[in-house]
């Protein structure tokens, strides 16, 4: 059986390099633009959004894996480095909450940041515009 805190190290250091290879996102067609390297958000002639560190992980987090539902279990052990097996909390609401508001993704119908119900969240894909 795997250590816990070997676990969450390892996810730490996966989730950096997911950090670094990640291209930012920059985007005219009404999404905006998502610089991780900065931790901001940008829309095209309109208004930037800074990300805390907590923020720009969970970002990342999502975005490499867009397309694929992510727990809350897996954003707590992988992002905040908690064990979700020991942990009530809802942080993690709290910062989707937040990201969405910097997205501009409205949690009632979203385009980015998808509520996958009894499972966790999921980032739609987006194509990078080259």
């Amino acid at each position: 059986m795997n250590h816990p805190i070997l676990c969450n190290e390892r996810a730490h250091l996966l989730m950096e390099r997911v950090m670094n290879t990640i291209p930012s996102l920059e985007r005219t067609d009404g999404y905006p633009s998502i610089d991780l390297n900065q931790r901001e958000i940008r829309y095209h002639e309109g208004p930037r959004h800074k990300l805390s560190r907590l923020e720009a992980d969970l970002l990342s987090w999502l975005m490499g894996r867009a397309g694929r539902p992510v727990t809350r279990a897996e954003l707590l052990a992988g992002v905040w480095r908690l064990d979700p097996l020991r942990t009530v909390t809802r942080t993690v609401d709290m910062h989707i909450s937040m990201l969405r508001k910097k997205l501009g993704d409205d949690s009632r119908r979203p385009s980015l940041l998808v509520t996958i119900h009894r499972v966790g969240y999921m980032m739609r894909p987006v194509t990078p515009v080259s």
